[in-house]
């Protein structure tokens, strides 16, 4: 079922991709959708009228230039060309950005660059946002008491800090 769904999802962004119009993007979630339906027992099946909505919904967020973009944006090229410091942060529990595939991506990308100060960094226990987390779950994001976890404050702070040339005075505030 992970399969069939993950090769139906990428079918789905191809489409997106490749600039299809609304209709031809509702005709492939449709039967995306109908799959996820028939998977489902009777009892936890949504109404046809949730599940349109919900296709509505989607279809005008996968619609849009801005998502258009961001799904066929490859930053490797940019990084590519860096050659200032970096601090590259990913939370380990991350979902959006999964820290296992894209953190080796852009060290190789700054290495590439010869970026000669490039710091790649998985922050132990922290989702997308940067807050304290088990799951990663971006359902909790509005949950979560924390706005962003002391770790990645600090760690942003230590790597600017150690850059500051000798001589300049830093005041730090508490």
């Amino acid at each position: 079922d992970v399969q069939a769904q993950s090769e139906a999802m990428r079918a789905m962004l191809a489409l997106v991709m490749a600039g299809a119009d609304s209709a031809a993007l509702r005709a492939k979630a449709e039967v995306l959708a109908e799959a996820q339906m028939a998977a489902l027992p009777d009892s936890l099946r949504p109404s046809p009228a949730d599940v349109s909505q919900q296709l509505d919904q989607q279809l005008r967020s996968m619609t849009q230039p801005w998502f258009r973009y961001f799904i066929g944006y490859d930053p490797r090229p940019t990084l590519r060309q860096l050659k200032v410091p970096v601090l590259a942060i990913i939370g380990e529990f991350d979902v959006q950005v999964p820290p296992d595939q894209n953190l080796p991506e852009i060290e190789r990308a700054l290495l590439e660059a010869g970026n000669a100060d490039a710091t790649v960094r998985q922050l132990p226990g922290l989702n997308h946002l940067f807050q304290p987390t088990t799951s990663g779950d971006p359902s909790e994001y509005g949950s979560i008491e924390t706005t962003i976890d002391p770790l990645a404050l600090e760690t942003i702070r230590d790597w600017i800090l150690a850059r500051i040339p000798e001589g300049i005075k830093v005041v730090q505030r508490t």
